[in-house]
């Protein structure tokens, strides 16, 4: 990957990460330490940026996607 290419890549990602209320210093450092929650998010961001996915796109897919996961994480049944 080019400079360009990095940079481009850098700042989408801090644009994301800045709507969703995530402090991108605390976010990454949580990434090296391999928190679940900040390991799928940051998963989520990068093939939503490679599939060419804009900001907007992005931000919506992963509320939905939140949403989606806490709904099911409290909808399952109880043994």
């Amino acid at each position: 990957m080019s400079i360009k290419k990095n940079e481009a890549h850098y700042r989408f990602m801090n644009e994301v990460l800045k709507t969703l209320h995530l402090e991108p210093n605390i976010f990454f450092y949580d990434v090296v330490q391999k928190e679940p929650y900040e390991v799928l998010i940051y998963n989520w961001i990068n093939k939503l940026y490679q599939n060419g996915k804009n900001r907007e796109e992005t931000i919506e897919y992963i509320y939905r996607a939140r949403r989606l996961f806490i709904l099911r994480t409290y909808a399952a049944p109880k043994y």
